[in-house]
């Protein structure tokens, strides 16, 4: 069974398919929100960073949102390798949650996950690392105040109806806020495909932006008022860039982008419009690396997790099911060193 799907930009096909994948060709990689979804890429990206990136000197900046900026910021850390086992094992085997908990449980719940993944040190760790500059996306609802229950709401319906008719109407209701150190800020150009904010990202401020960029509302609080940021009511990052390709300076490199999917979504409002799939500044220079479809099929219920199964299954079900995603993940792990170490690479990507 083939375990991978390699999809590629047309700049970044050309350069694989001429040069083929090296380390120092890496110049961003890139995180996409989904919740649990992220399950099916935990041992892939202990494979990709632990093993295959390990020994690459070039900065190689991190970007994500919503769970995806929480990988970013494990991969940041001092030891990226022990936060990932603490954060997977937490995730996996103690998540536990009422019949129906409300936004404060499960916000609860994140801040001792998201505290268990960056441990004492990793806030300040994860900010200043020279080798792997950070940025997280996070969405600020306008205008500039606290919004809560039917306020935010009537909000965010208004953004879902200018998002509709056209994607760029979005910026009338939510600006994206890129939380970012010096370094990775100096990668990217202003995007102008929606209104954009950037601020610094510091040890103080990064949990806040953390649990902002996944606060999907309804499910999680909000975030009010992040330190070194305008004030205001932040929130789920995936609702601009739910599959971020962001046009980071990459020059002659590429960005890798590991994801659930072989196709990138541009915001969550997106996701049931086909025309506007693939469609993102960024893609042109990305590679993007997927489970194949065979991969899937072959797990319980066919599919990859997602937030749902807390409600569909019991826990000792669930906790089954996602140990044998976790599985399917190392394989695409070793999948992807197998073909990187053959120099088969160039052979497998196809055009996104």
């Amino acid at each position: 069974m083939t375990a991978l799907e390699l999809r590629a930009g047309s700049k970044a096909l050309a350069r694989v398919r001429e040069h083929g994948l090296r380390p120092e060709q890496v110049k961003s990689v890139t995180a996409a929100s989904g919740g649990p979804k992220w399950l099916i890429l935990s041992e892939f990206d202990r494979y990709f960073f632990g093993q295959w990136l390990a020994d690459a000197q070039q900065p190689i900046t991190l970007t994500g949102s919503s769970i995806g900026a929480w990988r970013m910021a494990i991969q940041a850390q001092a030891d990226p390798q022990m936060a990932l086992d603490r954060f997977l094992h937490s995730y996996v085997y103690e998540q536990r949650y009422p019949r129906r908990p409300g936004p404060a449980v499960i916000s609860a719940e994140c801040r001792r996950l998201l505290d268990l993944a960056l441990g004492d040190n990793g806030a300040r760790e994860a900010v200043t690392n020279p080798r792997r500059p950070l940025r997280i996306i996070t969405c600020r609802m306008k205008p500039e105040k606290r919004l809560s229950g039917p306020g935010l709401y009537s909000r965010l319906l208004g953004a879902a109806l200018a998002n509709r008719r056209d994607r760029r109407r979005l910026g009338r209701w939510v600006r994206r806020s890129l939380f970012e150190t010096q370094a990775a800020a100096a990668t990217l150009a202003a995007p102008d495909d929606l209104p954009t904010e950037r601020f610094e990202l510091t040890a103080e401020n990064l949990r806040p932006a953390l649990l902002a960029s996944g606060a999907i509302p309804g499910i999680m609080e909000v975030m009010h008022d992040i330190p070194g940021a305008k004030a205001g009511t932040y929130l789920d990052g995936g609702i601009t860039d739910y599959h971020p390709a962001l046009p980071d300076a990459v020059g002659d490199g590429i960005r890798v982008f590991p994801h659930f999917y072989p196709a990138a979504i541009p915001g969550w409002f997106d996701k049931s419009r086909c025309e506007r799939h693939n469609q993102l500044p960024g893609l042109d220079n990305t590679l993007i690396i997927a489970p194949s479809r065979e991969l899937v099929a072959s797990l319980p219920h066919g599919k990859i997790p997602d937030r749902k199964d807390f409600y569909r299954f019991h826990d000792a079900e669930r906790i089954a099911y996602w140990e044998q995603v976790v599985d399917a993940s190392r394989q695409m792990g070793e999948a992807f060193l197998a073909l990187a170490e053959s120099g088969q690479v160039a052979e497998q990507v196809k055009p996104l």
